[in-house]
């Protein structure tokens, strides 16, 4: 099995057992930002799963969660209330990002406008109003975005204890095989993309050699994992050794739209949504820097790949009608025209653009 893996590896060419996601329904309560609540339930399977927590963590602040800009200048936005007393900047070894702030209602535009957008906090002060963003991957800083009058959100980051659990040293119930020699091909590891390129590795040691607990790249030792945080759309790489196994994860949903940063090229990404979402109401066709097919060939258009493992299963593009007599729309494997094409939760996909620009993914 794991001679398929090698360290920066690329996913071309390689095929192992899909991942499979089943969500569960959302409980009946709500989350301090309104938000209702849902728990989600995967089934990981032995060999390669392309995973991503279809929600984001709980919020931790109530209803402070939700805020309005009062003033945007640089990196950062002032809000008409004071978050409470806490931690919003990075943490960690890293330090790790701990939260985002997500533009929910962009209140300078007509329509969707910057719906969606988000940013990693750097640090709070002004006495808690005051919000120092960090740019996003895409280069824009705060006032770029955000603007008086907007309404957005203060989310925490999933992070890698609460998707995939700590061993008994900790609270929650460890999800994976764990390490006992720092060999990421002997037990279960998960690996972070860079575009199609493992760039770094996470297994949990049982702590024969080290200290118990997540560690990063070999070295560096994560703890419970509390810190070790992912964007809201994320996916990670996990290969299992053992039989199936499932993981139910409890978070906030997203139901307003939410924002991949394309870098053009290969982009990993999944939907950051609790349901399946048809690709020609995404947004993806409209967003600005969007190529077109006009000669089915997966080679000039901007794509989307499905995975099955770790090696593309499904080719999806817009075609511009220029050779199916003007049946302009979402083709799937080059034949099939198909709008509705659904972009599961809880996977991972990969985005292959010419341009760089930003999907302002529309909540289904």
């Amino acid at each position: 099995m794991r001679d398929t893996r090698t360290p920066h590896a690329t996913l071309a060419g390689l095929l192992t057992a899909a991942a499979f996601c089943a969500v569960l329904g959302p409980e009946a309560r709500a989350s301090g930002s309104g938000d209702p609540v849902t728990a989600s339930k995967w089934t990981i399977n032995t060999g390669a799963n392309f995973i991503s927590a279809p929600a984001h963590a709980t919020p931790a602040h109530g209803p402070m969660s939700v805020v309005k800009v009062t003033a945007a200048a640089g990196n950062t936005i002032t809000l008409d209330q004071a978050l409470p007393t806490g931690s919003y900047g990075p943490a960690g070894a890293g330090p790790f990002p701990q939260y985002v702030v997500v533009l929910r209602h962009d209140g300078s535009q007509e329509g969707n406008g910057f719906e969606g957008d988000w940013m990693n906090i750097a640090s709070v002060g002004g006495g808690n109003t005051v919000i120092t963003l960090s740019p996003d991957k895409l280069g824009n800083t705060a006032s770029a975005v955000f603007a008086p009058g907007d309404i957005v959100e203060v989310i925490k980051r999933f992070s890698l204890e609460e998707l995939l659990g700590s061993g008994p040293t900790y609270a929650n119930n460890l999800k994976v095989e764990q390490d006992t020699d720092f060999n990421d091909l002997s037990e279960d590891a998960g690996y972070i993309l860079v575009g199609s390129a493992f760039a770094n590795t996470l297994f949990y040691h049982n702590g024969g050699l080290a200290p118990a607990g997540w560690y990063l790249d070999f070295s560096i030792d994560l703890g419970s994992g509390a810190t070790y945080t992912f964007d809201p759309d994320q996916p990670i790489f996990l290969f299992r050794e053992d039989a199936a196994t499932d993981l139910t994860v409890a978070g906030t949903l997203q139901t307003y739209s939410l924002t991949h940063y394309l870098t053009g090229g290969i982009t990993p990404f999944s939907t950051g949504f609790e349901k399946p979402a048809a690709i020609g109401i995404s947004g993806l066709l409209e967003s600005t820097g969007f190529i077109q097919d006009s000669d089915f060939s997966d080679a000039t258009p901007d794509n989307v790949f499905t995975l099955s493992g770790t090696a593309f299963l499904n080719t999806l593009f817009y075609h511009d009608g220029t050779l199916t007599a003007g049946a302009r729309g979402w083709y799937v494997d080059f034949s099939a025209l198909d709008n509705n094409f659904p972009l599961e939760p809880g996977i991972g996909f990969f985005s292959d653009n010419g341009n760089a620009f930003a999907w302002r993914h529309l909540a289904p």
